[in-house]
């Protein structure tokens, strides 16, 4: 890692955050000398007279920070003036500690007095003089570490006023004579007469940022110099908000630096991460020996990748003069050991020696706000990772996440954002795709199973299957290899004891899977009694709820009066299947959604004979609420945590009842919503004895007779005096309800009846006709009513471009299955010019071309292409591939039968069919299906709009038979 960028820290209170960066290399001996202030310094006036306030057990009469940078030495001046009211705060503060760095700074201390009845005493002839050599951590090496400075003070008493200045002289040579400092206040404590002054040379570019509420300083300029000086009479912030991210400053903080752009940036770090030049032979050597037999350069990469993360252990070097300049390639494989950058610029230097592209990048391991909050400046920035381009793109990797000698090496990398990487063609920040969201499952997937076949009052078990992918799966692999499988197995059963089952033992010895690139874990319990007795309301109660997805819930208090964003966990996938075997549960069926910008909720529950089935996904979406949302956030919050929770219940002691499962509740997005619901619920009062028959008694809208609903919406639509707003509400209920039973040819028809006769099209009303005609087949209806809903959105004065791109993703997969290439094309089109993926994109574009016998504009969509993207398809296996490799350009969505709506019936067909060489499928042969009689066909029909990119120029041009395939046909796939 990079250092903190903290420099002449002492132990006084945490009142000023001195996070400054000094200047140019000064060579000191571990000591420091006595002299006055330097010329430059502005002296201030304190009043020792001031009352003692009975209430504070010091009092802190003046806090000075004065910098000079830009000159040479730079120069920071720091003067504390406070008062001792209690012996706690004698024993606290009555020994000064001062911590600097002899490699390349000076400590003066200009004077230590203690004033008492109005008489100044020098302390320093008779205060006692420690040193200390600070070091990274306990066994790594000093490294240039820094000295701790201890001044033991003689008879200090309580009442006394301690009054000390001291300079720090000198700058870390990496960063040259740039301009870097930053200050900051810290609550806690009341202060009086709080300055900050900055000296700039007058013709030195500055950039000034402040936040937090940090005042404009007054600006002057005196001779050569350019003055910034604030100054508050009095401060005080009681406390921080909890739960707000890192990178929102909530105390005043000013940044300073001449860099004015990310180049220059670039340009100071060249100095430093140079990459190029001759490759030592022993670095060189020891590359070609790692790589020998791979062909491929991501095969190459692995294998060096593998080395350094399960040989070169990590050691933080993140002070001194190497804080920030990297030891040479050959030092760091011969030590072993190396930190970020070291080992950064070890791999670099291996990859360059047999011929492979890579570079340094530049990150801050709290993501890119910390980067956005910074600025142009080296001080974004604690880490460094690489960027290698091999075949099948770009690949950003981070050498010293640590690995398991023999295992795999890890891909994954930290959730950056944008990092800069050192190439003389950078000039801004490059995004760094997110691990997360590149993955197609949830990084955590949870299985409970319960098998109560007695009931809820007699012996059942319980099986649990933890799936840990990606991010996820890492850092769970490591947990578990620190801790060891039989201390982390106890662990779980401990946090199962303590958990809602009474008694609960095990079954079995915890099992895991750590050798694959998913880390699972299944846990298996007896339960004595799965429910809980509860004597006052007479019931046997079974409650569940998914730890792995309430673990991300967030609420904040006080959420009205709230200033600071709250922080999230982090884009984060997870998913829960709950599963209850037992006899006499009553039917069910609910699915319930949550949406917003910061997350997505769905629950759904269905019972299939003995089988309840509970399917959670969640999903958050962004790192931080933003203030004006909190409040309904912690609505929302509140309602997932509340319908998060399954319920199964009996009436009695014995629990052999039927078996009562308790709906979610209605899940609305916000206040307005529920009152909406309200009213409607009211106007559908006057209405619903007329549908009561078919829709309530039934309990659920599979059983539903819609040629019964269809003669009673007749009828009511005929009743004299039947406003619209009613019309609306009865027609969409109907539609929604034939939508859930997959009934959509009844859906059309009271979406029809709606348009008719309520002259009035809207989006809702769009979106349904949308997917009931998709779902019949019917892509053209169902592309008439996306475009309509398109020009909706457009029109806005405020066009959401989110929604635009999501519908534009839309009409391309309808598109794709009416068979329109050239209206495929023209969605491509549209989305390149969106926040869409621009490689696989083009590709898609540029065989739609070809399809169309366009050669032309394919060569043009090909040239867009970057050389790391590769002109065309590139082929995963080497030159001259002795097989074609299978690439997807089109599948169709899983859609959902109307047996799996209508009867629950659920099932599978396992399939063959042949790739053509020009990417098309044919022959498609029915191997197994289950149930049989209900799946084979459109199981066919999917494999039949499904397309294949042609076999690339380094591949056998020829068919691929017999290709397998099993497709699920279920309620959550």
């Amino acid at each position: 890692m990079f250092p903190s960028f903290s420099r002449g820290a002492h132990s006084i209170p945490k009142i000023l955050f001195l996070a400054l960066i000094m200047l140019a290399g000064v060579a000191s001996a571990e000591d420091f000398e006595v002299s006055p202030p330097p010329d430059w310094v502005k002296e201030r006036t304190v009043d020792f007279s001031a009352p003692v306030d009975s209430a504070q057990a010091t009092d802190f009469f003046l806090s000075d920070l004065q910098m000079r940078a830009g000159a040479v030495p730079n120069q920071s001046y720091q003067r504390l003036v406070f008062r001792m009211n209690t012996i706690q705060a004698v024993q606290s503060f009555g020994n000064l500690r001062i911590v600097y760095f002899p490699a390349f700074q000076k400590l003066a201390i200009h004077h230590v007095h203690v004033v008492r009845n109005g008489q100044s005493i020098d302390m320093l002839p008779t205060a006692r003089v420690t040193y200390e050599t600070q070091q990274t951590a306990a066994g790594e090496p000093e490294h240039e570490g820094a000295t701790a400075v201890n001044l033991f003070l003689a008879d200090v008493r309580r009442g006394d006023t301690i009054d000390y200045a001291l300079t720090f002289s000198g700058q870390n040579e990496a960063f040259g004579d740039h301009v870097l400092l930053s200050g900051a206040l810290f609550p806690g404590v009341e202060m009086k007469n709080v300055f900050h002054r900055v000296l700039v040379p007058k013709d030195r570019d500055v950039r000034l940022v402040t936040y937090a509420g940090y005042p404009e300083p007054t600006t002057r300029v005196t001779g050569d110099w350019r003055e910034y000086e604030t100054h508050w009479p009095g401060f005080y912030l009681e406390t921080l908000e909890p739960g707000t991210p890192v990178w929102v400053p909530q105390v005043p903080v000013f940044g300073m630096s001449d860099f004015p752009d990310w180049a220059a940036v670039r340009q100071w770090a060249e100095g430093l991460f140079n990459a190029g030049g001759e490759v030592d032979s022993e670095v060189a050597s020891r590359a070609a020996g790692l790589v020998e037999g791979a062909t491929t350069r991501r095969d190459k990469l692995e294998r060096l990748l593998r080395f350094m993360q399960a040989e070169i252990r990590y050691v933080g070097m993140e002070i001194g003069r190497n804080g920030f300049r990297p030891f040479a390639p050959a030092v760091v494989l011969d030590r072993r050991y190396g930190d970020c950058k070291d080992q950064a610029m070890l791999l670099v230097a291996m990859l360059h020696s047999i011929g492979i592209d890579a570079k340094p990048v530049l990150v801050n391991s709290g993501g890119r706000h910390l980067v956005e909050l910074s600025g142009p400046a080296p001080t974004a920035f604690d880490h460094l990772i690489v960027r290698v381009d091999v075949e099948d793109g770009t690949v950003w990797v981070d050498p010293t996440m640590p690995i398991v000698n023999g295992a795999a090496a890890d891909f994954l990398t930290g959730n950056f954002g944008t990092g800069l990487v050192v190439d003389d063609k950078a000039t801004a920040l490059e995004e760094i795709p997110d691990p997360v969201l590149r993955q197609e499952t949830p990084d955590v997937r949870v299985a409970d199973t319960f098998d109560l076949p007695g009931g809820l009052s007699a012996e059942g078990t319980w099986t649990r299957r933890s799936t840990y992918v990606g991010r996820s799966a890492k850092e769970a692999r490591l947990v578990i290899e620190n801790m060891g499988q039989a201390a982390f197995a106890n662990a779980l059963f401990k946090l199962q004891q303590n958990g809602s089952f009474k008694g609960i033992d095990q079954s079995e010895v915890t099992q895991f899977h750590l050798d694959g690139p998913e880390v699972v874990i299944i846990e298996k319990y007896r339960l004595p009694q799965p429910g809980e007795y509860d004597a006052e309301d007479n019931v046997t109660r079974f409650s569940f709820r998914p730890r792995n997805i309430v673990d991300l819930l967030r609420w904040t208090e006080n959420s009205e009066a709230r200033k600071t964003p709250v922080g999230l966990p982090g884009i984060s996938r997870r998913e829960t299947i709950l599963t209850v075997n037992m006899p006499g549960m009553n039917n069910v069926h609910y699915v319930r959604e949550a949406k917003s910008a910061y997350h997505d909720f769905r629950i759904a529950g269905r019972l299939l004979g003995d089988t309840l089935r509970v399917s959670y996904k969640y999903d958050v979406l962004a790192d931080q609420v933003e203030v004006r949302d909190v409040a309904t956030f912690n609505e929302q919050v509140d309602k997932i945590w509340r319908a998060s929770n399954v319920i199964l219940w009996t009436a009695g002691k014995d629990g052999t009842s039927e078996i009562r499962v308790s709906v979610p509740p209605e899940m609305m997005p916000d206040a307005e919503a529920e009152n909406n619901q309200q009213a409607a619920a009211e106007r559908w009062r006057s209405v619903q004895e007329r549908f009561a028959a078919h829709f309530e008694k039934s309990g659920s809208p599979f059983t539903v007779d819609f040629a019964a609903v269809r003669q009673e919406v007749a009828t009511f639509l005929d009743m004299p005096g039947v406003e619209k707003g009613l019309v609306n509400f009865v027609l969409m209920n109907c539609a929604k309800s034939a939508q859930k039973a997959g009934r959509h040819e009844d859906a059309v028809h009271f979406l029809g009846l709606l348009k008719e006769r309520t002259d009035h099209t809207d989006i809702l009303l769009l979106e349904a006709l949308a997917t009931s005609h998709g779902a019949l087949g019917d892509y053209a209806a169902a592309g008439v009513a996306l475009q309509e809903i398109l020009k909706y959105r457009q029109d806005d004065n405020n066009p959401d471009m989110f929604e635009i791109r999501q519908l534009y993703e839309r009409m391309r997969v309808n598109h794709w299955l009416q068979g329109d290439l050239a209206a495929v094309a023209a969605d491509l089109e549209a989305l390149l010019g969106m926040d869409y993926d621009q490689t696989n994109g083009l590709r898609e574009l540029a065989y739609l071309y070809d399809r169309m016998g366009d050669g032309e504009a394919a060569a043009r969509t090909r040239a867009r292409l970057s050389k790391a993207e590769i002109s065309e398809w590139p082929a995963s296996a080497a030159e001259g591939s002795a097989r074609r490799q299978l690439r997807i350009v089109f599948q169709p969505p899983h859609v959902k039968t109307p047996e799996i709506y209508r009867d629950g019936i659920e099932g599978y067909a396992k399939l063959t069919f042949d790739v053509l060489v020009d990417g098309t499928t044919t022959d498609c042969k029915i191997v197994e299906a289950y149930p049989e009689g209900y799946f084979e066909k459109v199981a066919c029909d999917r494999i039949a709009n499904t397309y294949y990119f042609p076999a690339a120029p380094s591949e056998p041009q020829v068919e691929v038979r017999d290709v397998p395939r099993e497709i699920d046909f279920s309620w959550d796939s």
